[in-house]
């Protein structure tokens, strides 16, 4: 485990989903790359409608490449054509049936898709040919074992995808996923994986005057992050997992840095803001209330132990249930209104021979009456269940005086 000077301190910006939270991991993207190569986001125009399936929780592997590929047509190549790759006079290609610029594919078909900036796909593409030259073998190839990512940007932190996207210019991104002892984060190859994401209000159906799911665009991850316990350390089985891997990082969780630059920093358990300039030190946030004490404007506010993420997973998962009973209550309805329900003679218009079905139908009326009604009835009858008589008791005597038992 890397010693406290060792150990990286992470920024901590306010996000639409907060701050980061102790003991989770987050994969990341930079604002923007170093040398201004890669975008900080890259838009699909329009948005590509998402329809298969409801939300989901974490991440799914995604075949990017060939779905960039499969939505977007010659015209959006870039507006650098040199960008696009093209074979060499001698690698024995005929160029000019490749060139996608080509006229055999000037009548080929169109989608309305497009990406900004555009052609990306290919400006990826040109990186990545070539790119594992000075490697040795397959196990040493990033991309020989990393995978493009597919996840959901929650709608209650971010209304819209412009209110996303903005934050992802602005701050990078930083997305929450699940980690484990027995699930590992995934792969990333910097700057070349991609995570594709998908927003629950993304697309506007004017004639139902309704909004629906639609993929918005991708960022490129550089790395995983693990942060620090509450207590400020790392479970062995994190540990582990970023032991010699270059692109997961065992971090400190930094102060909280507000929108408006200001910090919170914990002085005795108190949280108090200061406009110093942003820090690379950060610790766990506090909630603060106004304090009626003396000498105190603010005091903490006493934590209710529960987990923000615990509490929208248990949220979803409430709402399966709801369906799922919704569905099930349905199901019942239709069976009610194809069956016939017919009322039962009572039974005393029953033959004087006791059936079986006779016998069953009783009990379920007894076993239907309360307790004191089947007192009244066997006393009644002047029947001795004996002392301080079980309702079962009851009904036993009764089924047997009315020769049913």
């Amino acid at each position: 485990m890397p010693n406290d000077d060792e150990t990286e301190t992470a920024r901590n910006e306010e996000r639409g989903c907060g701050f980061l939270k102790h003991g989770k991991a987050y994969v990341r993207s930079p604002p923007r790359s170093a040398d201004g190569v890669l975008p900080s986001f890259v838009e699909f125009d329009p948005v590509v409608p998402y329809l298969e399936r409801s939300k989901f929780r974490g991440y799914e592997y995604f075949p990017g490449t060939e779905f960039e590929l499969s939505v977007t047509d010659w015209t959006n190549l870039p507006e650098d054509k040199e960008t696009w790759i093209r074979p060499q006079p001698d690698d024995g290609i005929d160029e000019a049936a490749f060139n996608p610029i080509s006229p055999e594919f000037e009548d080929g078909p169109e989608t309305e898709f497009s990406t900004v900036p555009r052609g990306e796909v290919w400006r990826h593409i040109a990186r990545t040919v070539g790119s594992a030259s000075p490697y040795e073998h397959a196990g040493q190839i990033p991309q020989f074992q990393s995978r493009d990512l597919f996840m959901f940007v929650g709608k209650s932190y971010y209304e819209t995808p412009e209110e996303f996207i903005e934050e992802v210019h602005e701050q990078g991104l930083s997305k929450a996923i699940p980690v484990s002892e027995s699930q590992e984060p995934p792969r990333i190859d910097p700057g070349n994986t991609r995570l594709y994401l998908v927003h629950p209000r993304a697309v506007y159906y004017e004639e139902t005057d309704t909004y629906k799911s639609g993929i918005i665009g991708y960022v490129y991850l550089h790395r995983t992050i693990y942060t620090e316990d509450e207590k400020g350390r790392f479970p062995a089985w994190a540990e582990k997992h970023a032991s010699g891997r270059e692109d997961m990082d065992l971090v400190r969780i930094g102060d909280q840095i507000y929108d408006e630059g200001t910090r919170a920093t914990t002085i005795n358990g108190v949280c108090s803001d200061d406009e110093s300039p942003r820090s690379e030190t950060e610790s766990e946030p506090v909630s603060v209330q106004a304090s009626d004490k003396p000498g105190r404007d603010v005091e903490e506010v006493p934590s209710d132990g529960l987990d923000e993420d615990a509490i929208l997973d248990g949220l979803d998962e409430a709402e399966d249930e709801i369906r799922e009973f919704a569905e099930e209550t349905e199901r019942v309805d239709e069976f009610r209104d194809a069956v016939e329900f017919v009322d039962l003679p009572p039974v005393e218009e029953f033959p004087d021979e006791p059936t079986r079905l006779q016998a069953a139908f009783t009990e379920l009326e007894l076993r239907d009456s309360e307790y004191n009604d089947l007192r009244r009835r066997a006393s009644s009858n002047d029947l001795n269940p004996g002392r301080n008589p079980s309702a079962d008791d009851l009904v036993r005597v009764l089924l047997k005086d009315m020769g049913l038992l």
